[in-house]
């Protein structure tokens, strides 16, 4: 009910203050919510898991904030490393772009591979996120971690267990 959503959000939206409340949910309480919309006049917010673009984004602008953070002094000293670099390239100022393009790569975190594998549970690249749905008599045949890394090594072959 709308009162003990009130009262288990803390403090958030209450005597006119804003604020972010974060709420779990599993599909059968869908229309819990929208009651609680309702009745309190608000609106959810549902953005769904991140994709790996957006996080790249989000990792792109701390990476640019870092940049600008660097002092114009330190600068001044990697300059000529960045010539160095752009020169053993030679492609003139196609090479400064890309040495500037892989830098913000790497301090991104992305060093080779497939940097769109990212688990959308904890955002950790390299990692991905694995749902698994099955019928009450298939996972019974799962008794704990053991039986479902079983299960994944005979589904998936080919992912390094």
């Amino acid at each position: 009910d709308s009162n003990t959503f009130v009262h288990r959000s803390g403090r958030t939206g209450r005597a006119g203050r804003q604020g972010v409340s974060v709420v779990f949910y599993s599909s059968g309480e869908e229309r819990d919510l929208a009651e609680i919309e309702t009745e309190l006049g608000i609106q959810f917010h549902l953005p769904g898991c991140p994709r790996s673009i957006s996080l790249q984004d989000d990792e792109l602008k701390n990476v640019i904030d870092s940049i600008q953070s660097v002092p114009e002094s330190i600068v001044q000293k990697f300059l000529p490393l960045s010539v160095i670099a752009a020169e053993k390239l030679e492609e003139g100022d196609a090479a400064e772009n890309r040495v500037v393009a892989a830098a913000l790569a790497l301090l991104s975190g992305f060093q080779g591979g497939d940097h769109g594998a990212i688990s959308l549970l904890t955002g950790r690249p390299g990692m991905i996120t694995i749902q698994v749905n099955m019928d009450r008599k298939t996972s019974s045949q799962f008794r704990g971690i053991r039986g479902l890394k079983d299960f994944l090594r005979a589904a998936f072959p080919e992912i390094q267990w």
